[in-house]
């Protein structure tokens, strides 16, 4: 997760990086927190669909029932 001024000279600002080792990439923030708030908090969502969730070789995306397909959200703080 990074910060950004949105200026064109501006850089981004590392906040914080993934918020745990599950697969998956983190592809949306569901809401856009105050970055300048004491705890703001973010909850990025996963497409879990190129991961091999159950450790057999099948991308999720491929497996034969759709409840075994998975996203996730997980809550965290910025900047503690």
């Amino acid at each position: 997760m990074c910060s950004w001024d949105g200026s064109a000279a501006g850089v981004p600002v590392r906040l914080l990086g993934p918020p745990t080792s599950a697969p998956g990439a983190r592809e949306a923030v569901v809401d856009v927190p105050d970055l300048t708030a004491a705890g703001a908090r973010a909850q990025p969502m996963t497409d879990d669909g190129a991961a091999d969730l159950y450790g057999d070789g099948k991308e999720a995306e491929d497996l034969s029932h759709p409840a075994w397909q998975k996203s996730r959200g997980a809550w965290f703080t910025l900047g503690g």
